[in-house]
């Protein structure tokens, strides 16, 4: 939503002076611009025609811009030193949101922002093809019924996606509650220099900004960073395709770069009684994981009810423990300490039983679900456990099967081969090459002695 707080706002007193003689320059295309201005104003208030007598005032620039969510946060703003004319608006829109436009823009003069678009460039065009430009609630019932191009594209009652059971979604006058608030500022900016100004009313706006309710819980947090879905549409165990129940969990995902909010769903097959989640389906007491043959995700999973995991992140950890001898409490405060200060994503609702912050439970178990996975899918196998029973001790059997495998085929390096395990040499008797390998032995608990280990390093 776009509004122009109280004009009048200084950035420079010496802004439109002459750099020799002092005086005012383009004085003539400040006095269009306060007439342009006044009769916008008295269009809106019904008093087009009336005359005012022109008047100059010390102000050097026209007006300031705000682009305001609906929650009340400023989201940019931009200064103006002419009028606020279309143009200006739609290059204001251009710069703020350079990627895409928003969904739906509330402007008091939309009309005109709208008929503006339309003979502007077709790239240009092309940036608002996909959003609802409208007149908001308050201003609308200021503009004439006899304007049919305002009440045919830029009318909010013709988008029934702005109501919701009979009520607006959007609070589409939180600009002008932000310009009451913003335009406090006049009189301490009225003499500040471009820099002061520019920087003092960044400052207010970036605290203003801070909507310290949600972190709290007061407000909560609807809309999450990502919705994660089964990979089925249809049970894969019938033939017949019959509609899933379909419901859904609030939860956080952990990455390596922070947590993340989530909703993830889960359908329901009641024929089979077969629920399928993100990772896995439950059926008759057993979780069975997906393959990646039946759609499995290759870059996260699901730990437990309300946590989810990347790969990345699984693997960060266990090569902390290889390399640094990282505990599992240690890598989760460290994880916590990161991520969870300031930046903690919010609380869904107030009462809600479990929090955003990294558990012990949920890192240990992550690593050994990576690892089971991995071993799993490298040997065409399918990863299944208990649905029922604790946690810490879900995964037993299956840690059994993957040790009684390494035990029998060994480990993956088991036919490793280098420069410093392997020498090559070379018989001139009968002109053939044999390769000797030497492997070593060593009590892990045992640590040679401070002059044998000087002795190797002398021998080599």
């Amino acid at each position: 939503m776009l509004n122009r707080p109280g004009s009048k706002l200084n950035v420079d007193p010496t802004v439109h002076l002459e750099e020799e003689a002092g005086g005012i320059e383009d004085l003539e295309l400040l006095r269009q611009a306060d007439e342009s201005d006044r009769a916008e104003e008295s269009r809106r208030a019904g008093e087009e025609g009336a005359s005012k007598k022109p008047t100059l005032s010390r102000a050097r620039t026209h007006n300031d811009q705000l682009a305001v969510a609906p929650c009340g946060v400023i989201l940019a703003r931009q200064t103006m030193f002419n009028s606020e004319s279309p143009s200006a608006v739609k290059l204001f829109l251009l710069d703020t949101f350079p990627t895409s436009m928003p969904q739906v823009i509330l402007y008091d003069s939309a009309c005109k922002l709208l008929a503006h678009i339309y003979k502007s460039t077709a790239e240009e065009r092309n940036r608002f093809i996909k959003s609802i430009v409208a007149v908001d609630v308050f201003h609308f019932k200021s503009h004439k019924e006899d304007d049919c191009f305002c009440r045919q594209w830029t009318d909010p009652n013709l988008y029934p996606q702005l109501k919701k059971d009979g009520s607006w979604i959007f609070n589409s006058s939180a600009a002008e509650i932000a310009n009451i608030w913003y335009g406090g500022f006049a009189s301490i900016c009225r003499n500040m220099t471009a820099v002061q100004f520019n920087f003092f009313l960044d400052e207010m706006i970036n605290s203003n900004g801070i909507m310290a309710e949600l972190g709290d819980g007061r407000i909560p947090a609807c809309i999450v960073h990502q919705s994660l879905f089964p990979p089925f549409k249809h049970c894969p165990k019938c033939s017949q395709e019959h509609p899933m129940r379909s419901s859904s969990l609030f939860g956080y995902l952990y990455d390596v770069d922070g947590c993340r909010t989530i909703e993830h769903f889960s359908l329901y097959f009641q024929p089979c009684l077969t629920k399928y989640h993100v990772s896995y389906s439950t059926h008759q007491e057993q979780r069975t994981f997906y393959t990646s043959s039946q759609g499995r995700n290759p870059t996260l999973f699901q730990v437990h009810m309300y946590f989810f995991m990347t790969h990345r992140l699984a693997h960060h950890f266990k090569m902390s423990q290889m390399l640094q001898r990282s505990s599992v409490f240690s890598m989760v405060n460290l994880y916590n300490s990161t991520f969870m200060g300031d930046h903690a994503p919010p609380l869904y609702t107030p009462q809600q039983s479990f929090w955003p912050q990294m558990s012990v439970e949920v890192c240990k178990d992550g690593m050994d679900i990576d690892t089971l996975v991995f071993h799993c899918a490298s040997r065409g196998k399918v990863l299944m456990v208990p649905s029922s029973g604790l946690d810490r001790v879900r995964y037993n059997e299956a840690k059994k099967q993957c040790s009684s495998w390494i035990a029998a085929e060994g480990t993956a390096h088991k036919n490793h081969a280098c420069g410093l395990c392997t020498s090559i040499t070379h018989s001139e008797a009968n002109n053939n090459h044999s390769v000797l390998q030497q492997p070593s032995w060593k009590h892990w608990l045992k640590n040679p002695a401070t002059q044998h280990l000087m002795a190797l390093v002398e021998e080599h």
